[in-house]
């Protein structure tokens, strides 16, 4: 899965739960311009975990403010189980 397809997803996420067609920029800043709090950002974590079968960790997640941060998070998370994949093999 390319970064273009991890972002489309993650905005298509992201607006389903905002609950708006909002367009959304890589410099979205969710606490900002929708007022997602701490307890919307643990919601938005387990359903990025269940899009991509990856783990989150809730501390590191937390700082991510901007789309492009969870963009960036949920690719390194990605990588981790590939590269998890790979030693396994």
């Amino acid at each position: 899965m390319n970064l273009e397809t991890i972002q489309k997803q993650v905005i298509e996420l992201l607006q389903e739960h905002i609950g708006s067609k909002a367009i959304l920029s890589p410099e979205t800043n969710l606490q900002d311009d929708f007022g997602i709090d701490s307890i919307e950002m643990v919601d938005i974590a387990i359903k990025l975990e269940k899009t991509f079968g990856i783990a989150l960790p809730a501390e590191q997640f937390r700082h991510c403010t901007t789309v492009s941060d969870i963009v960036q998070f949920v690719v390194q998370a990605r990588q981790g189980i590939a590269q998890e994949s790979e030693r396994s093999a």
